[in-house]
């Protein structure tokens, strides 16, 4: 189970972001000489159901470019840390305690790592690709390269997970906890990466910042701001590197055009006060527009009134709020498209009355974590 803690202090951790099947946030860290500067970490069990899907395709990263992060290895036992070892991807992880690198279409395994990790343990790594040669850092330390050829390929194929390597045929996930994971478009030198290693997001300078993509601290989740009963809605991680939201996506949101914008299902009529959900046990009654892309994350607001029955909130497939009877104003949740890029409001059961107003629907930016 993947999972997040909180409250890491520098000195250790006192009480230690789409993630998938079932994963939870909590961690304990005990004091030690070497701890991450953070407030929680992401806990995986070995598993290929328990990543962090960062939902980006970088073309980037084959040379010039860099990723660090803070880990604690529960065991040794044929792990894939990040990356996808496939093709025209990078990746890193152990083989027994040695380390192994990939990039582009070079593979190096066994880079004895001096001195020696143990399970239980915090450590530093680092994984830079400057010009042809890939360099594999632990605690700051250079412990050995790689040489690569410069992949020509414009548009790979694969994400790039934290935690498991997406692959049906190959099954090494890790087994560990992890945090403080960045990616850059440019080759870290030695000092850069002694520098980062002790620092979440907020610490990084701006110009430590200047060739930054993304950054996960891992330490908390996107918390929904929810009245209702989340049933499907992921757990998601922000890219502390960009936390902004998008321009308004939904249209007629005010429902002072009428219906204009939306698709309806069995009885939706206007009212004074935005427009009024009617259907009964064994009737379907919906709304719904057609926004974003599948794996997109949302922020959405509105005002709900139920009369009576349950109101449902997400996609004709994901239903990943309820809501029974109550008054709902200002209901703020974070929306994911897991299999379908619909917003829909829909019956869910009982004869449904219920009445919807000022819908907004902003997408949140940057590459953000899916927790598995």
């Amino acid at each position: 189970m993947l999972g997040l803690g909180n409250n890491l202090k520098k000195q250790g951790l006192t009480t230690p972001g789409i993630i998938t099947d079932s994963l939870v946030l909590k961690h304990k860290y005990d004091a030690g000489a070497v701890v991450p500067v953070s407030d929680g970490a992401a806990n995986f069990v070995a598993s290929n159901t328990d990543y962090v899907d960062t939902g980006f395709i970088a073309n980037y990263i084959h040379t010039n470019a860099s990723f660090v992060a803070w880990v604690n290895m529960k065991d040794f036992v044929g792990t894939q840390l990040m990356g996808y070892h496939q093709d025209k991807r990078w990746y890193i992880g152990f083989s027994g305690t040695n380390g192994f690198i990939g990039v582009a279409d070079s593979y190096k395994d066994d880079i004895t790592i001096s001195p020696s990790l143990s399970a239980g343990e915090w450590f530093h790594m680092a994984m830079t690709a400057i010009d042809g040669t890939a360099t594999l850092y632990i605690n700051g330390v250079a412990q050995g390269t790689d040489s690569y050829t410069q992949d020509a390929a414009t548009n790979p194929d694969g994400q790039f997970p934290i935690g498991a390597r997406l692959a049906a045929s190959i099954s090494v996930p890790m087994n560990a906890y992890i945090c403080n994971v960045g990616q850059f478009n440019e080759g870290l030198t030695q000092a850069q990466i002694k520098s980062i290693m002790n620092k979440n997001y907020a610490g990084l300078t701006d110009s430590e910042k200047t060739n930054l993509v993304s950054w996960w601290n891992l330490d908390s989740t996107i918390i929904s701001n929810s009245n209702g009963t989340e049933n499907t809605a992921p757990a998601v991680v922000y890219d502390n590197h960009n936390t902004t939201l998008g321009s308004e996506l939904v249209t007629n949101g005010d429902f002072s055009n009428d219906l204009t914008g939306w698709i309806t299902g069995g009885t939706v009529v206007s009212v004074v006060n935005g427009i009024s959900i009617i259907g009964s046990t064994g009737s379907d009654a919906y709304l719904y527009q057609t926004i974003g892309s599948v794996g997109d994350t949302f922020k959405l607001t509105f005002d709900l009134v139920v009369t009576s029955g349950v109101m449902r909130v997400g996609t004709n497939v994901d239903f990943q709020y309820s809501y029974s009877a109550g008054t709902y104003i200002n209901e703020s949740v974070y929306f994911t498209h897991l299999t379908e890029n619909k917003l829909i409001f829909r019956r869910e059961s009982g004869t449904v009355l219920a009445t919807l107003d000022n819908v907004s629907l902003k997408q949140v930016n940057g590459n953000l974590g899916n927790l598995t």
